[in-house]
């Protein structure tokens, strides 16, 4: 198995469990999804971690339209998942719109959707 497969692998094997874990227990999950956000700085190291780490494995195996197209998949996914709860997205976005320096503490995935953007117009016009 290559490192796509294992990737795809891994979120098989956590997807089987989330699904299994909030159809069993789903506050028990809400409460584990709310500890790892609750990590702050922690958690954003580790995610940054494995962003690269699984980054690295897909650009090493497929082009940057490929990745866009399966984020955009994944992006339309999530969404319809939160369509169902409203209300949570507008506390979400009240609590963000709170924010006195929204871009300054964004600052960092604001840079790395930059590059990812210019290189993807890029690659789609010029490569």
């Amino acid at each position: 198995m290559n490192s796509i497969g294992i990737l795809a692998l891994i979120l098989a094997v956590l997807g089987i469990i989330k699904l299994i874990f909030i159809l069993v227990n789903p506050k028990g999950w809400m409460k584990f999804a709310q500890s790892i956000y609750r990590g702050g700085p922690l958690t954003i190291i580790v995610m940054f971690i494995l962003t690269i780490v699984v980054g690295f494995y897909l650009f090493e195996t497929m082009g940057i339209i490929e990745v866009a197209a399966a984020m955009l998949f994944t992006a339309l996914l999530t969404g319809l998942s939160f369509a169902f709860y409203p209300k949570f997205i507008e506390g979400m976005v009240e609590g963000i719109k709170e924010e006195k320096n929204i871009a300054g503490k964004f600052w960092f995935p604001i840079l790395i959707w930059i590059v990812f953007l210019v290189w993807l117009v890029f690659a789609l016009f010029c490569g």
